[in-house]
């Protein structure tokens, strides 16, 4: 399988399709068995190497990256999250984001809860909730990235808009954390109706 899905993503975007048939083509077999593959792998061992495809796709994807880019293990994190994205087979891996939330070794934890808002599925919720409730070093080195974080596990569990997860917003209404508190509200009141609950400021 080596260097299969870059050689047929660039023979068709090289060629006469669009762009947009070369990653609906793209969307075969080998790229799903690559994409589970190395989600199962870095969740088991986050120092897993990086397949040589996914470097070159997420190259390309990101074009400002230079030709020496080597995926670290945070990059190629940050590249399961938006290669399913732009292939459009993201919900197939809620399980992994899911996981991968409540990991403390990476700093994607914000790009996850961007895909989870989207995909909006319930089985996203307690880990949601315990990321609410997890320290990550990262995000306390300052207020405003702690703030931003917890504000985006708030609308994401605004947007999946289950009775478990309104029902676990309004709980943190009444949280000990004024920061918890203050964007449970919001959103509790962006689901009323209120306007200008998700303008940030």
């Amino acid at each position: 399988m080596k260097n299969k899905i870059y050689t047929i993503y660039f023979e068709n975007l090289l060629g006469d399709t669009s762009i947009e048939n070369a990653k609906n083509k793209i969307i075969e077999e080998s790229l799903i068995f690559l994409l589970d593959n190395t989600f199962e792998e870095l969740l088991n061992d986050n120092s897993v190497s990086t397949p040589e495809e996914l470097s070159e796709i997420f190259k390309d994807m990101n074009g400002w990256i230079n030709e020496d880019f080597v995926l670290s293990k945070h990059n190629l994190l940050e590249a399961l999250i938006f290669i399913p994205t732009w292939f459009k087979v993201r919900d197939k891996y809620v399980y992994y984001y899911n996981k991968f939330l409540i990991e403390k070794w990476h700093q994607n934890h914000e790009h996850l809860l961007s895909a989870l808002s989207s995909i909006k599925d319930e089985t996203s919720i307690p880990y949601i909730d315990r990321a609410i409730n997890t320290d990550y070093k990262y995000l306390l080195l300052e207020d405003l990235n702690y703030a931003s974080f917890i504000r985006k596990c708030m609308w994401a569990l605004a947007d999946i808009n289950t009775s478990e997860s309104i029902e676990m917003l309004q709980a943190y209404r009444n949280d000990v954390s004024e920061i918890k508190r203050k964007y449970a509200d919001e959103q509790i009141r962006w689901l009323n109706g209120e306007k200008g609950m998700r303008s940030m400021p």
